[in-house]
């Protein structure tokens, strides 16, 4: 009798604990939101009266879960969408990350569009932030920038606190996969929502904004932006399984 091997999936099942993260999210206008129905999936479509999307950059230094030594900061594009059923939240236009688990777990979890990716978020001082993300193109050996930012602290967009709820919970479109073949046999949009467990700072500020070269992402459509203001939170925040939404 042959013996099989079971294979695991590199990394830990959800709830996951992230300790000390870094979000900054950066509101923006688009000057052609007729073109953001190019970034969805299949299922949602952009919210009614909606010509906003936020810039997120996120520095992840610890998820115990993971190990003592697991780090990873990811940036991504987010659009406030409806489902047909009126179910609201943020869709990812994409996401780019610089750790190789968190691509592979938030793709099969979630359905989260990771991408490989340099990405950077750095405190410059108490009231200044800087943040960078530079895009590996598929089988490509240079470099594309796609986003860079700068922050700077001074309460000015605290306004946007209840602007950001209309990209809550996350909207996510996984892919089901055949169990036999492991091809594709179709999507299901899950509601992915992360839990806030404590608050360790909160600010809110003004951005400057460049958008750079990456033609994969071709946010050049959407422009030009009309950056609203920053906000920033360093938190400990749960991250469970999605649960299913219903057109």
């Amino acid at each position: 009798m042959e013996s099989v091997t079971a294979v695991f999936p590199p990394y830990p099942e959800p709830p996951w604990d992230f300790v000390n993260a870094s979000i900054l999210n950066i509101v923006a206008r688009v000057g052609r939101p007729e073109h953001l129905h190019r970034f969805l999936a299949p299922g949602v479509e952009v919210q009614e009266g909606q010509d906003t999307v936020v810039f997120s950059f996120l520095d992840v230094p610890n998820i115990p879960q993971m190990g003592f030594d697991y780090h990873s900061s990811e940036c991504g594009v987010i659009i406030p969408v409806r489902t047909a059923g009126g179910f609201r939240g943020g869709h990812f236009a994409f996401l780019l990350v610089d750790n190789d688990v968190a691509i592979t777990a938030g793709r099969e979890i979630w359905g989260y569009p990771k991408k490989l990716a340099q990405v950077r978020m750095r405190r410059t001082s108490d009231h200044e932030i800087t943040a960078r993300a530079t895009h590996h193109p598929y089988r490509a050996w240079n470099t594309a920038g796609a986003l860079q930012a700068r922050v700077r602290l001074d309460g000015s967009a605290d306004g946007l606190w209840g602007e950001v709820r209309a990209f809550e919970p996350r909207i996510l479109s996984r892919t089901i996969r055949s169990p036999e073949s492991g091809r594709p046999e179709g999507q299901t949009l899950l509601a992915v929502e992360s839990r806030v467990v404590r608050m360790h700072e909160r600010a809110s500020g003004s951005a400057t904004l460049e958008i750079g070269g990456s033609q994969e992402e071709g946010l050049g459509r959407l422009g030009p932006f009309d950056v609203l203001g920053a906000l920033f939170t360093r938190c400990d925040f749960i991250l469970d399984y999605g649960r299913p939404v219903r057109g």
